[in-house]
């Protein structure tokens, strides 16, 4: 069977010629006259132009039911200029909760100017993949707005796909944007059935790629990564597609609820999540931004993050890149600082600062710093998200040496640092390994975890000679130091069981008295350190998320949180004495939390008679420990997640858009 059919422009009613238009397995091009015609598919969906429209709906028609042409009245972008940018997001995920984004999305959009916004899916089970298509489109958003299907925008149905496509059209497509092709590809499999198998996507792919204009360059869209890393050579039944020699320079993802930029070969691996929560590795909410020049592509990221007027300081000296949780370090009167960097290509690295806030020295990295590091021994160390373990010389910034450590296919780590006995531990919690502090020689991997990144930190059980892990996903286990071996895991639903779930590892944990104490998710829970038995839990009505490291001081604990300030707990009972409030957070850290609540990622210090943190609204806060309250506060002018280094009456932090300023206290 034949369809055919006709493409005009909509302001004008002119004819659109030389258009490819498809069926989602074959492939033509409109005449002179606009028309065309072609075999259609027995398992069409949709007929599509494959034009960049300003509209969503006006570039396909649905197969289903349709009678007579398939004549076409769009309304095309100018793509002409080789010098655009385009904005992604991911992972929207809106089932059931409020549409917050729009006017973050609207802000981009206007200040930027983009060609397009893509969202690579994830919408969310029936009630966000239906809200969606009238909540985020051109008309609210301010630019051309293109989706990609995610295996929770898979539903109950004719298949899995059914109710998407309906909605929002074809699952793959492409369409041209400057010297740079575009293609839209979908996910594998999702929650239901599909009604496609991968294969017809890549025969698809292989029939548009025949089309490609000589010398123009691919950009891939999709839910998920390229199953192919770092090769993007995949192989899909009997064939193994070539996607560099095809003009593969990028690969735009979600799925991870991670920001992630990395270079493979020339070809760039970016993952984006959502704008407004933080990611599930706590990465902050942004809006990505892709810039293209010619066919050369870079990206940065617009983070949703508030400013403020800072109070008077000592000194400032503003570095490259953005400070996470990577905390800065005191060695001696200098301050060392790690930077980190989600875009590409990256200005960050190790910075040492002397008493009078002057660039000691510094060490420019490949990849940034998301995780603490530490001094141990004479030397620094310190972990890149690419998993590179560097160790430095803390007087000069000279590499004594730098080691690859194992990673999981996708995920920068954000593990932090751990050096005790004569070992460094870094890798990534489901990849834990163990290195010879001087000379760098691998001693161990751990195989037994199963995790995925997350700001969690490690610690060192000294007494037991063990490494305490966090797992995300799970919740703990205890490694022993000298050989790699499992010795207790503990996870939410074993028994003896946890009264609710703590299996989101954001949280750090704390040793102390034998015994561990943590949380995750809405509970707070001790362990016993030795046999990882459960001793207490509680559940609370705070987000427990948070990356802020608890401290026992004079019979109470404390602990950070995502969205109440500071918790002053029995370490008993785990009963709430009383809190330490906060402003509203200024930057989305706290996975899923989206509202600007009190988030606390900071590590926690005791001095005399004070609690002193950081916190997201930019300020450091200095409460009286015994009675929360408040003494003083400094405004830093950014959100702070990491600890200040406090040194008799003066203390030095830095802030998320790496400012470091010494103020007196």
């Amino acid at each position: 069977m034949n369809i055919k059919g006709h493409v005009v422009r909509k302001s004008d009613g002119a004819a659109v010629c030389s258009v490819r238009v498809s069926d989602g397995r074959h492939i033509c091009l409109t005449d002179d006259h606009g028309y065309f015609c072609m075999p259609l598919w027995d398992r069409s969906a949709a007929v599509f132009v494959m034009l960049l429209t300003n509209r969503h709906d006006d570039w396909y028609i649905l197969t289903e039911n349709h009678t007579g042409d398939y004549n076409f009245c769009v309304d095309p972008v100018q793509t002409g200029s080789e010098s655009f940018c385009f904005l992604h997001i991911s992972d929207t995920e809106i089932e059931n909760s409020e549409c917050r984004f729009i006017p973050i999305l609207q802000k981009a959009a206007k200040e930027n100017k983009p060609a397009f916004l893509v969202n690579t899916g994830d919408l969310c089970r029936r009630d966000g993949v239906e809200r969606h298509f009238s909540l985020m489109n051109s008309r609210t958003v301010g630019c051309p707005v293109r989706y990609t299907i995610g295996n929770h925008d898979f539903l109950d149905g004719p298949y899995g796909e059914y109710r998407y496509e309906r909605l929002y059209g074809p699952l793959w497509y492409s369409f041209d944007c400057g010297n740079i092709h575009f293609i839209a590809g979908p996910i594998k499999k999702g929650d239901y059935p599909s009604g496609y198998s991968e294969t017809d996507f890549w025969e698809w792919l292989e029939a548009d790629l025949k089309h490609l204009e000589p010398g123009k360059k691919i950009i891939i869209l999709s839910h998920s990564h390229c199953d192919d890393l770092p090769g993007f050579r995949p192989t899909v039944g009997e064939k193994t597609y070539d996607l560099p020699k095809a003009g593969l320079i990028a690969w735009l993802f979600g799925h991870y609820h991670i920001l992630s930029a990395r270079d493979y070969s020339g070809i760039l691996n970016i993952c984006s999540a959502q704008p407004d929560c933080g990611g599930i590795d706590s990465s902050p909410g942004a809006v990505r931004r892709v810039n293209v020049c010619g066919q050369t592509v870079s990206t940065d990221v617009l983070f949703t993050c508030l400013t403020y007027p800072p109070d008077p300081f000592e000194w400032k000296t503003v570095l490259p890149g953005h400070v996470q949780f990577c905390d800065p370090t005191a060695y001696g009167d200098d301050i060392i600082v790690c930077t980190n960097d989600d875009g590409f290509p990256k200005s960050c690295g190790v910075f040492c600062l002397d008493g009078d806030g002057q660039v000691k020295w510094s060490l420019y990295t490949e990849n940034g710093f998301k995780g603490s590091g530490a001094l141990y021994d004479g030397r620094y160390f310190a972990q890149d998200s690419a998993g590179v373990l560097y160790c430095i010389d803390p007087q000069n910034g000279e590499l004594i040496w730098k080691f690859q450590t194992r990673q999981k296919k996708i995920g920068d780590t954000r593990m932090n640092i751990v050096a005790a006995n004569g070992r460094v531990f870094g890798g990534c919690p489901e990849k834990i390994q163990a290195f010879d502090c001087l000379t760098g020689r691998p001693l161990w991997q751990c195989r037994d975890i199963r995790s995925e990144n997350s700001p969690a930190r490690q610690v060192y059980d000294f007494e037991n000679d063990r490494l305490i892990v966090n797992a995300h996903w799970n919740c703990m286990y205890a490694v022993d130091a000298t050989n790699g071996e499992v010795v207790w895991s503990q996870v939410w639903d074993s028994q003896p069981g946890f009264p609710c779930p703590v299996w989101f590892r954001t949280s750090s944990p704390l040793l102390h008295g034998g015994r561990i104490y943590s949380s995750g998710n809405t509970g707070v829970f001790v362990l016993d350190a030795a046999s990882g038995a459960l001793i207490v839990q509680r559940k609370t009505t705070c987000s427990m998320d948070s990356a802020s490291v608890p401290i026992i001081d004079d019979g109470i604990l404390y602990m950070g949180t995502g969205d109440s300030g500071v918790l002053a707990l029995d370490p008993q009972t785990l009963e709430i004495l009383f809190r330490f409030e906060t402003g509203g957070a200024g930057l989305f850290t706290t996975p899923y939390n989206r509202k600007f609540k009190m988030t606390v990622e900071s590590p926690l210090i005791i001095k005399d008679d004070q609690l002193i943190f950081s916190a997201s609204d930019g300020c450091i806060y200095f409460y009286g420990k015994k009675d929360a309250r408040l003494v003083k506060k400094i405004q830093l002018g950014a959100p702070c997640l990491t600890a200040p280094v406090i040194d008799g009456d003066t203390l030095t932090a830095a802030d998320f858009y790496a400012a470091v300023t010494k103020h007196r206290i």
